[in-house]
């Protein structure tokens, strides 16, 4: 497979940005962990309010939707920068 020198730049420049948003979004889920560990009381009274939703229930919610984040972030971000040093690396194996 060859790819010129144009695509090439094209293509590291997308790998990178995909490696920089997996970064942020682990790091807003990160965030997010913490705190759920350090403020949920508040949450809770704070969803309560609005919603009929116990502790309980609150924590399935956030955990559940951790997982959701996780999943759409390996597949948004970390498979298409996999695809793509996988062909960069191809690219420069047979050059």
């Amino acid at each position: 497979m060859t790819i010129d020198k144009a695509t090439r730049v094209r293509l590291e420049v997308i790998g990178s940005v995909m490696l920089r948003a997996l970064i942020v979004g682990f790091g807003i889920m990160a965030l997010w962990f913490i705190m759920s560990l350090f403020v949920k009381d508040m949450a809770v009274k704070l969803h309560s309010q609005f919603f009929d939703v116990t502790k309980e229930q609150l924590n399935v919610i956030w955990y559940e939707l951790m997982g959701q984040l996780k999943l759409a972030l390996l597949v948004v971000f970390f498979c298409p920068y996999v695809a793509i040093r996988w062909v960069l690396w191809q690219a420069r194996t047979e050059a």
